[in-house]
């Protein structure tokens, strides 16, 4: 593409008990659950995870989603602000100030929000459908060089809303849809924001980020932080070239990161295999077993769930698939069981803010604890998993389905 739009993870997830044929729904209330990201866990330098590192920073930001080499490094210099445009809804405010927050906190970017027309990051909402024609099977995007929608008409008819050839950056749009769940708000502004901070790629082949488009990771993680701190690191300035960089990250990774490392920034291998691609490869095969041969789906996730034990960087898309193992272990009357395995996946699926995880691993509590005739417990579930609808998408009619589809809930 010609310029730096990417689909975020919401509208692309397709994970959803929807899969299992009852319905989709996700997560919500995050005000009553903890905003903290996953512990930071940092690299060593002068090591292979330091030349690992180097590479990821290379593909993310001196490449653009197009395939386009970048020879110039680009990011903002000094104190960063971020106008909204158009007013937000009060959670999507209260997200973007958590946002805000942690990119001060955990990145070190001197960057806060702010009413002047002077700001460099202009959050602009537009109707879904502008979005749709300006950028087909998109949520929201950013444009460099712009702050209204009609800046970015212009630019585009003059054919100047490309990153190739830039040396700076001191102007940024984000486009995000008017009306939108809070859930797909939150994502397009972790994704967009950061990509308007920093890089411009995605990269697949990456398991613990939200720059590639595996669908898994929603909110910024301790990888993301770590690339966006290195990018606004002193060492590092707008114009320089790549080989500059190239070079001087070592130094710059020493200096963030001296502790050994206990973090993976590249895929795991063992044996030539690459642990991320083939176990949520599984994952998906498994959900697509699950109607049509429940043995050989239990099958898919459980081998996904032993490949992915142990590291951290694969926490996420093993909770998936645990979330997969207790959709078949309460269909088949092992409700015990099914609750054990939520317990276990809502221990990562909350850190990490999965909105539509958490969502299913609550209704699936909800109907495990009503086979049990544990009301109290399948009433906090319920509640949960109504709240999570409201935010997810903005409705709270998509629990009926559950009612309707899951025995013990009448």
């Amino acid at each position: 593409m010609p310029f730096g739009w990417t689909i975020p993870r919401s509208l692309g997830r397709t994970l959803g008990v929807r899969a299992f044929g009852v319905g989709t729904l996700a997560f919500a209330l995050w005000a009553c659950v903890p905003s903290s990201p996953p512990p930071s866990l940092p690299f060593a330098p002068h090591s292979a995870e330091t030349n690992q590192f180097i590479q990821d920073f290379d593909d993310l930001f001196f490449r653009i989603e197009s395939g386009q080499r970048l020879h110039h490094f680009t990011r903002f210099d000094g104190p960063v602000t971020v106008r909204t445009a158009t007013e937000l809804p009060p959670q999507s405010q209260a997200d973007l100030t958590d946002l805000l927050a942690r990119l001060r906190g955990e990145a070190g970017i001197d960057i806060r929000q702010t009413d002047a027309p002077s700001a460099q990051l202009h959050v602009v909402t537009v109707p879904a459908a502008h979005i749709e024609f300006a950028a087909p099977g998109a949520a929201c995007f950013i444009i460099p060089g712009v702050s209204t929608w009609d800046g970015f008409l212009r630019a585009r008819a003059a054919n100047d809303i490309s990153w190739v050839g830039r040396t700076d950056r001191t102007l940024v749009a984000i486009f995000l849809p008017q009306t939108a769940p809070p859930q797909e708000i939150r994502d397009c502004l972790h994704e967009e924001i950061a990509q308007a901070l920093g890089p411009l790629n995605d990269v697949d082949r990456l398991p613990q980020t939200v720059f590639n488009d595996n669908n898994v990771h929603s909110v910024l993680t301790d990888f993301d932080m770590l690339m966006l701190r290195a990018a606004y690191d002193p060492a590092l300035a707008s114009g320089m070239a790549r080989a500059q960089v190239l070079s001087a990250l070592p130094d710059v990774l020493a200096r963030l990161a001296p502790r050994p490392t206990r973090h993976r920034a590249g895929p795991a291998q063992t044996g030539g295999v690459d642990l991320d691609e083939t176990g949520w490869s599984l994952v998906q095969q498994g959900r697509a077993m699950v109607r049509e041969d429940p043995a050989l789906a239990t099958a898919f996730f459980e081998t996904a769930v032993g490949l992915m034990a142990g590291d951290p960087a694969l926490a996420l898309p093993r909770a998936h698939a645990l979330h997969g193992l207790a959709w078949l272990s309460f269909d088949r009357g092992d409700f015990e069981d099914a609750l054990a395995l939520t317990d276990e996946a809502l221990a990562v699926a909350l850190p990490a803010q999965d909105a539509a995880l958490a969502a299913e691993l609550h209704l699936i509590q909800w109907s495990a604890f009503a086979a049990l005739h544990n009301t109290a417990a399948a009433d906090h579930a319920a509640h949960l998993a109504r709240a999570s609808a409201q935010y997810a998408y903005g409705s709270t009619a998509r629990v009926l389905d559950w009612q309707k589809a899951l025995p013990h809930l009448h």
